[in-house]
C-alpha cells in the first residue's frame, strides 16, 4: 500500500468515484477500507485529517470506491 491513499492511475483515466460510506471517525474508516482491500475492491478514505482536527455533528469521513464496485463494496464495509 502506498503511503498517499488515493486513484492515482483512475484520475489519469478520468475513473468515476462513489461513496461506500461516511464516518464519524478516521479509525471506522480504516477498518472498512481494509475489509474491502482484503476482499479486492480498491478504496480510498477522504476528508479524514480535516474531519478529525474539525470535528462536527455529522459524518464527514468519506470510504470512496469504483462506481462499478458499489455495490458489491456496500457489503463489506458495514
Amino acid at each position: 500500500m502506498d503511503i498517499l491513499d488515493y486513484f492515482d492511475e483512475l484520475a489519469r483515466h478520468n475513473a468515476r468515484t462513489a461513496v461506500v460510506q461516511n464516518f464519524y471517525f478516521d479509525f471506522e474508516a480504516q477498518v472498512a477500507a481494509a475489509r474491502l482491500r482484503d476482499a479486492g475492491i480498491p478504496c480510498y478514505v477522504s476528508n479524514a485529517i480535516s474531519a478529525t482536527q474539525l470535528p462536527s455533528a455529522s459524518p464527514s469521513i468519506g470510504l470512496h470506491v469504483l462506481e462499478e464496485d458499489l455495490a458489491r463494496a456496500k457489503g463489506y464495509s458495514g
